[in-house]
């Protein structure tokens, strides 16, 4: 008797997995120790806690990594920092990854990110684009990106998305650290005045001027997934549940 061609077919795995979606510009995952290098030239891998990290690689198609390569502003690798995974450690002070090529001017930008900040930290950037600061009105396409910030009265703006956290309805971190996951549906579609040559940053927000130095991140960053594009509700529920399960974040606004 011949067999049935579907029993020769592998069990799907039902792994989810950001490439699936389309308009993936970037994906960096901070769990994934294989991305993870301590030079900016990717090198040396980041393996041992406290290792400092020069290099994430991009596990998009676009081979679009962050570097640093100053040593002392370079994050530490923290091990099992939230549900047995890793991420990096931003000390608030000095550190932060860039992409010199500004690769989101231009286009709609959807945002789903795992991190965490400091008890009592001031305002953090998790990633930003373009500059900002007081004497410098904000571009369209910047104050989008920063509604992934943590503001000084504890909350996350998100536009046409969610904002969850592990453990309650709030975002504020009080007296110990908070985690949390967003998922933004898009938005942004002037973006043309941003200057291209600052680039894409993680932890850090350029100030007027065009330096690394606003609104740095003091606490943690796990995974940050970026598209050019608006995302529908399911996709946003996908991006959701795989980011929940992953890092152990509930899903209880």
């Amino acid at each position: 008797m011949p067999m049935s061609p579907r029993l020769l077919r592998p069990r799907a795995s039902g792994a989810f997995d950001p490439r699936s979606i389309a308009g993936l510009v970037a994906w960096y995952d901070m769990a994934d120790a294989s991305t993870l290098f301590q030079n900016s030239d990717g090198t040396t891998a980041a393996v041992a806690a406290d290792d400092p990290v020069g290099h994430v690689r991009d596990k998009s198609p676009n081979a679009r990594h962050m570097t640093q390569p100053t040593n002392n502003a370079r994050p530490l690798l923290n091990l099992s920092a939230q549900n047995g995974r890793s991420a990096l450690r931003f000390d608030g002070t000095n550190d932060f990854l860039v992409n010199a090529n500004n690769f989101l001017t231009g286009s709609p930008v959807s945002i789903a990110m795992v991190a965490q900040r400091e008890a009592n930290s001031s305002v953090s950037s998790v990633a930003s684009a373009g500059r900002g600061g007081a004497s410098a009105p904000e571009v369209t396409f910047e104050a989008t990106l920063r509604n992934a910030f943590l503001s000084p009265n504890n909350d996350v703006r998100v536009s046409s998305g969610n904002a969850r956290r592990n453990g309650g309805a709030s975002l504020d971190a009080g007296t110990s650290p908070t985690t949390f996951m967003i998922v933004t549906g898009g938005g942004a579609t002037n973006q043309n005045s941003v200057n291209a040559a600052d680039g894409v940053l993680l932890g850090s927000l350029r100030d007027a001027a065009g330096n690394a130095s606003a609104f740095l991140l003091n606490g943690r960053i796990g995974e940050v997934i970026l598209y050019s594009r608006f995302l529908s509700l399911s996709e946003r529920q996908a991006l959701e549940r795989y980011l929940s399960v992953k890092w152990g974040i509930g899903l209880t606004p």
